[in-house]
C-alpha cells in the first residue's frame, strides 16, 4: 500500500513539473529560501495552471484508487473462501468427517462470500479413524473485478468482471472422541 502511494505521489509530482513553465521551474525549485520570494506579484495565468495540474493529479489519484480497491475486494473474497474452508476443517478434526448437512452450511456460506458452481472433490465426507489426514477441498468459480489495465491482453483497458476458478484445499488430523 506504501508503494502505491509513493507511486501516486511520484505520478502527481512529475504532472505537476510537466505542466510548468521552465522559468517557473527554475524559480520555484532553486530560489533561495528566504521571505523575498513571498511577496512578489504573481504572474499572470498562475491559477488556471495550478488549477489544471491539480484536476489531472487529482484523476490519476482516483485511478489508482479504484485499481487498489478493486484489487483489494478480489484479494478478500479469496481471503474469505480460506477462512471458511478453515472453520469447516476444524468441525471435521472434531467429527473425523464432514456429513452433508455440513457441506451444505459450507456451500450456502461460500455462496454468500461471491463462489458458484463449487466441487467437494477430495473432501473426507466418511468418518476416518482419530489420527488419520482429513481434508477439505473444493474448486470453486469467482468473479474477480477488473478495472483499467488488468483485463485481456487483447484489451487492458477493460473494465467488469472475469471468472476465475480458485481452489482451497485444507488438511488436518482427525481428532474425534472415539
Amino acid at each position: 500500500m506504501a508503494n502505491h502511494l509513493a507511486y501516486t505521489l511520484l505520478y502527481m509530482f512529475i504532472v505537476a513539473v510537466f505542466f510548468m513553465k521552465k522559468e517557473k521551474l527554475q524559480k520555484r525549485f532553486f530560489l533561495k529560501r528566504t521571505f523575498q520570494g513571498l511577496f512578489r506579484k504573481k504572474e499572470p495565468g498562475t491559477a488556471v495552471e495550478a488549477m489544471m495540474v491539480f484536476a489531472v493529479a487529482f484523476l490519476i489519484f482516483l485511478v489508482v484508487m479504484t485499481m487498489l480497491l478493486s484489487a483489494f475486494a478480489n484479494i478478500n473474497s479469496r481471503w474469505q473462501a480460506r477462512q471458511t474452508a478453515r472453520e469447516y476443517l476444524l468441525v471435521a478434526e472434531t467429527q473425523g468427517y464432514l456429513t452433508s448437512d455440513d457441506l451444505n452450511k459450507m456451500s450456502n456460506q461460500l455462496e454468500a462470500e461471491g463462489l458458484y458452481n463449487i466441487d467437494y472433490s477430495g473432501t473426507t465426507t466418511s468418518k476416518v479413524p482419530y489420527g488419520t489426514t482429513i481434508y477439505v477441498h473444493f474448486k470453486a468459480n469467482i468473479k474477480d473485478h477488473t478495472v483499467l489495465g488488468s483485463g485481456q491482453a487483447g484489451n487492458p483497458w477493460s473494465v467488469g468482471t472475469k471468472t476465475n476458478t480458485i481452489e482451497v484445499v485444507r488438511q488436518s488430523t482427525a481428532k474425534q472422541q472415539e
